[in-house]
């Protein structure tokens, strides 16, 4: 199971959105079906905590599928909630 999950209320302020690289190995982590889905993606890592991109989280099942993904990556994670 994850060990924690953290929800960022200001990302504007700390990410530059236009100028971000998102890493190979991150893309891949996760299948597209399941990220057109469930729509979330990571986007980052720092010190083994995935920053994630979200669009809906009050949705069970896309809850459930990023708990799925998270316990499957063994890591924590940051979620960026996408207006």
């Amino acid at each position: 199971m994850a060990e924690q999950i953290v929800f960022k209320e200001d990302t504007r302020a700390k990410e530059d959105w236009d100028k971000l690289k998102i890493p190979v190995e991150l893309i891949d982590s996760i299948p597209l079906e399941s990220a057109v889905k469930y729509r979330f993606a990571p986007f980052k890592e720092e010190n083994g905590v995935l920053g994630i991109v979200m669009v809906d989280f009050e949705n069970s099942y896309s809850q459930s599928a990023l708990k799925f993904y998270l316990d499957k990556q063994k890591k924590s994670a940051e979620i960026y909630i996408v207006p």
